[in-house]
């Protein structure tokens, strides 16, 4: 009797490719536990993925790079927060979302996070310090730059809440968008990045700076993306 890993390797990347792949974003949310913890999971994750993926190490591994090869991956808040600021690697983390990509890299392994192709983020939050100081929160793009290595697609979400310090004053707008960009140019593999302003969050002024760098800046979420 021929097992599933008797078929060729083609064969099986087929069949986890129609497994794994979804056609809308798999959003990445936080599951409260009896004690007070939260958990990181994949929201709407389908029942069947387990089966097989956790069947032995060499399904887990072969299955693994379909699955977040493959997929478009949103982490995204409509608010943002800077609580429990720490350090992890070098890296400061402010919002939970900044802590999640951390945690998403903990949680799947270098080796999976190694091959994601395509992610959706907040923009990257700026705090002003005693002083009136305005310091671009850079976790996130640290983790991405050296966890994410095979990105090819990076989204940012633009949110009213975490633009509005931004574009009161176009120098540090501008300040801001050039660190991003030059930290984006790092990114070898990166071929695409888009802006999707809920909430009309963008002046058109802003919106040109950010042209400029190449990227695109697109209305909101994609047709079909769930409602979370």
């Amino acid at each position: 009797m021929v097992g599933f890993l008797d078929m060729p390797l083609e064969v099986r990347k087929a069949i986890y490719g129609m497994i794994y792949t979804m056609r809308r974003p798999l959003f990445v949310g936080w599951e409260r536990m009896v004690d007070g913890r939260k958990m990181m999971k994949l929201v709407e994750r389908p029942s069947c993925w387990l089966g097989l993926l956790f069947s032995n190490r060499q399904t887990y591994v072969e299955a693994g790079v379909v699955l977040y090869a493959t997929n478009r991956f949103y982490m995204v808040e409509s608010t943002g927060s800077h609580r429990d600021l720490k350090n992890c690697d070098g890296c400061d983390l402010g919002d939970s979302v900044q802590r999640g990509l951390f945690e998403l890299v903990s949680r799947i392994g270098t080796r999976n996070a190694a091959v994601v192709s395509h992610i959706c983020v907040n923009f990257p939050d700026v705090v002003r310090e005693a002083g009136r100081r305005t310091v671009l929160m850079r976790g996130n793009l640290l983790v991405l730059r050296s966890k994410l290595v095979n990105l090819s697609t990076l989204e940012f979400f633009a949110w009213w809440s975490n633009m509005s310090c931004l574009v009161r004053n176009e120098t540090i707008f501008r300040e801001v968008v050039s660190v991003v960009d030059a930290e984006l140019q790092t990114m070898s593999r990166l071929r695409r990045t888009v802006i999707r302003d809920e909430g009309d969050a963008i002046p058109p002024w802003a919106r040109e700076v950010m042209t400029g760098c190449g990227w695109e800046v697109a209305e909101g979420r994609e047709a079909g993306d769930l409602e979370h």
